[in-house]
């Protein structure tokens, strides 16, 4: 009897083992085709994340907007989908009721996506593509005080999102998105001083010019979703603050090839070309901003007429054609109304030029003071601020009078 007990205890061991096993066996099998085929749909949500971005610097908002919201409800979460849901949504609403109402909605969405990345954050707490993108979310309220000069609340902000940034760093010293908002932070504390250089210390960043404009070119070469923001960056900074045009042009023509309907990189190649002093090659590309005019919409629409103005009356200016610059740049200082002042810095320089050399050195330097005013650390204020003190000279100096 005790014999016989043992031999059915131990075949249903045996047995319960074999059930155990091939159990265990089905759930492996389970976990390994949910983690192969999750591969796939990450795959996937990126090509769709790149397509989104696509239609976005191809100035299509609305159906990026849909792509990136459609994102924001499917699984596995993607870690791009609320920022860009948010910065797709931002740019329609500039679009339709202006910067300052776009703006405004922003800041009260900011918020509602800061909380989406937290909870998953409590889920995953050192996710490094989680940390990121929640720092680059809470960026956005520092972005939208850089528009209003306000540096003590650039840097409230900026400091909250690096904290974010920066533990995404500890957790993945590789993510090669990093480059971009270290780079641009860096370039940033080595153009400005005041706070920046106090956030600067406090964080133990790096504040050089050089080194912010080193990392944000290796965004634009290695960054999967960051490439495309970097090289616009970077064809700004060259433009309006380094004065490197050439490297400028390269940066925004490449660009204009790729997102063909978007006016802006049109716009800078355009203004690195006639800083190159090649005006014919110019006139093309305000050929294709004025075709795809019809195509914008309210604000940009407006924004890409007053920017017509400004390259017209630039162009008018190196083509000696005075009376037209002085014309098409009074008028777009007149309208000018962009969220950013860096070409308003450089109407008043122009129009300063075209007075000086119709032998109005007053009017002049009353252009160049306006320039210098907006204190916006561009080219523009430079040459301004040099252009009143040989202004000045001249003065002091008669039959000196050089035209700029």
């Amino acid at each position: 009897m005790h014999a016989t007990t043992n031999y059915f205890v131990t075949h249903r061991q045996r047995d319960g083992v074999r059930k155990s096993g091939l159990v265990f066996a089905f759930l492996l099998m389970m976990a390994l085709s949910v983690c192969l085929s999750a591969q796939p749909i990450r795959v996937q949500q990126d090509m769709q994340a790149v397509e989104a971005l696509h239609l976005m610097y191809n100035m299509d908002f609305a159906a990026a907007n849909q792509l990136f919201t459609k994102m924001v409800t499917e699984r596995p979460f993607h870690p791009l989908a609320p920022l860009g849901a948010l910065a797709t949504e931002w740019m329609l609403n500039q679009e339709n009721y202006g910067y300052s109402s776009g703006n405004r909605i922003l800041f009260e969405r900011i918020d509602v996506a800061l909380r989406l990345y937290r909870i998953r954050l409590i889920e995953k707490p050192g996710d490094a593509e989680l940390l990121f993108y929640t720092g680059v979310t809470a960026g956005l309220k520092a972005r939208l005080q850089l528009a209003a000069k306000n540096w003590l609340a650039v840097i409230t902000n900026g400091l909250q999102a690096l904290s974010y940034i920066r533990q995404a760093q500890k957790a993945n010293p590789d993510f090669c998105e990093l480059h971009l908002p270290f780079g641009v932070f860096s370039y940033y504390v080595g153009l400005s001083s005041g706070y920046m250089k106090i956030a600067s210390w406090i964080l133990q960043i790096s504040g050089s010019r050089t080194e912010g404009l080193r990392r944000i070119e290796t965004a634009a070469k290695v960054a999967q979703y960051g490439r495309w923001e970097a090289r616009g960056i970077l064809a700004m900074v060259n433009l309006y603050y380094e004065g490197d045009f050439r490297q400028a042009l390269n940066y925004a023509s490449a660009l204009a090839e790729e997102f063909p309907r978007n006016p802006y990189y049109h716009f800078l190649t355009a203004e690195a070309l006639m800083e190159l002093r090649r005006p014919q090659e110019a006139v093309g590309r305000i050929r294709q901003i004025e075709s795809l005019l019809p195509q914008l919409k309210g604000t940009s629409a407006a924004e890409y007429k007053l920017r017509l103005k400004i390259l017209n009356g630039t162009l008018a200016l190196l083509q000696n054609d005075l009376r037209t610059a002085e014309r098409e740049l009074q008028t777009a200082i007149k309208d000018y109304n962009l969220e950013m002042d860096v070409n308003l810095g450089y109407a008043w320089l122009r129009l300063g030029q075209v007075y000086n050399l119709t032998d109005r050195p007053a009017k002049a330097n009353q252009c160049y003071q306006r320039a210098v005013n907006l204190n916006n650390r561009t080219r523009a204020c430079t040459l301004a601020r040099e252009y009143v003190m040989r202004n000045k000279t001249a003065q002091d100096k008669p039959g000196d009078n050089k035209s700029n």
